[in-house]
Formats: structure tokens, C-alpha cells, sequence
């Protein structure tokens, strides 16, 4: 199974209820698909600028700059929300919620998935930017309405999302090892290379923005940045 970088997972993928990306905008099958030259063009990517020297941080011992936990924007533009959570031990969970109306961005379904990660280095390719390695771990899903709940029940001609007819409103289920229908079959154990930037306070992610870095690997990590996403520390 190909991978596209961090943006895809964040993509219900072919859900019976929606085809969504919640914070990100590339392609979220489960196979991956090149990006065509208008959606490159299109994206909002940062330029790579070399960088000499780049920090290079011990074993065990994060960038301190990520330690946080960050959201995106739910404002009347969207109806999705994305929490990222990064944690001193190196333990990290995403929390990727899908609403029904713009503004509206946690009624529906949420993806969690919890993992590890490490930031190795400066970046090379991209000015001022740390490497990021994502290892997935868990991935859970949780339907949030009645409507939800009846859609996931009825899917794949009765058989059920990710082959589970047993779905809860509210429940949160651990699909992790499922291999059903419209599910995530191998994606735990994966490790996504890509990139990260905090600019004037805000979190901006990596982004394949060419056919050779479509973080499955380190020879393939992200050299973009999604600067039309940002991630912010929530309020207190």
C-alpha cells in the first residue's frame, strides 16, 4: 500500500457517508495516486530553500518547539476540525472530526489515532523547518449521530463499516486490525516522513508536492509545507 503523506490520513477516505478531507487536501485512498500538475500548482506549498546545517536533536529528545497540542480553525468556512497532540515521552494522538454544516465540525464522525514520533532534525530542503516522523499506532473511529451511526451499520450492502454491523452512536471502536470494507487494512505500523514549521505562532504540516516525496519513506519526505492550514494552541 502506497502512501501519500500525513494529509491522507486525515481523510475519512470512501466512507459511506462523505468523501471528506478534514484538514488536508490530497488524495486519501489508501493506494496511492500521484498528484497531477494542476493540483501541485495549486497547492499551497512552501518553497525549499537549502539549509546547511540543520540541527540534528539526540535520541529520545523531541524538538521543543512541538510540544503542544494543535488545532485547526472551525470557523463558517468549514465543517471539520483536526487536533494534533504531541507529547514530551514522544507519544502523540490525532483527533480529526467531521461535522454536517460549515461552522458546524463535531457532530458527525471522528478518527483518532494515536502513535509515536520523532523530530531527527533540522530540515534540509525546507528553511527553518524540522523533520517529522509519524508512526502509527492505533486507529479508532466513532460515529457522533443517529444518522451516522445508522449509515456505517448499513454499509457495504449491510456487511458494515470496516465489517462491523455493531456500531454505538458516541462509541468509539478500535479498527486498527479490521481489514473490512471502507476501513484502513495495514495503515497501523506505518511511518510517515515528513516536516513541520511553527510561523508567527501557528503549526504548518509537510506536503508531497512533487512524485518523490510522498513521505513513505526517508528518501521520500515531504518537502513542502501546507501553508493553508494552519494549526493553532487552542484557548484556554
Amino acid at each position: 500500500m502506497g502512501k501519500t503523506s500525513f494529509r491522507r490520513l486525515l481523510k475519512f477516505g470512501p466512507l459511506p457517508f462523505l468523501l471528506v478531507s478534514l484538514a488536508f487536501s490530497a488524495s486519501c485512498s489508501l493506494k496511492k495516486k500521484s498528484p497531477s500538475t494542476a493540483a501541485v500548482a495549486a497547492s499551497a506549498t512552501a518553497t525549499p530553500t537549502a539549509t546547511p546545517t540543520p540541527t540534528v536533536y539526540p535520541a529520545g529528545t523531541p524538538d521543543a518547539g512541538i510540544l503542544n497540542t494543535w488545532e485547526t480553525v472551525c470557523d463558517g468556512s468549514v465543517q471539520s476540525r483536526t487536533l494534533i497532540n504531541f507529547n514530551v515521552d514522544l507519544s502523540m494522538q490525532i483527533r480529526a472530526l467531521q461535522g454536517s454544516a460549515p461552522g458546524i465540525c463535531n457532530d458527525q464522525a471522528e478518527i483518532r489515532v494515536t502513535g509515536d514520533y520523532t523530530t531527527p532534525s533540522g530540515s534540509t530542503v525546507v528553511d527553518g523547518a524540522t523533520n517529522l516522523n509519524m508512526h502509527l499506532v492505533h486507529i479508532y473511529l466513532t460515529p457522533l449521530n443517529d444518522a451516522q451511526t445508522a449509515a456505517w451499520i448499513a454499509a457495504n450492502d449491510g456487511a458494515g463499516m470496516c465489517g462491523l454491523t455493531s456500531w454505538v452512536k458516541n462509541t468509539e471502536v478500535d479498527v486498527t486490525a479490521l481489514t473490512g470494507e471502507f476501513c484502513y487494512p495495514g495503515l497501523a505500523g506505518e511511518t510517515i516522513y515528513s516536516l513541520y514549521k511553527i510561523i508567527d505562532g501557528s503549526f504548518f504540516l509537510g506536503v508531497q508536492s512533487g512524485d518523490t516525496d510522498d513521505g513513505s519513506s526517508e528518501p521520500n519526505r515531504n518537502t513542502g509545507l501546507d501553508l493553508s492550514t494552519p494549526f493553532s494552541i487552542p484557548l484556554t
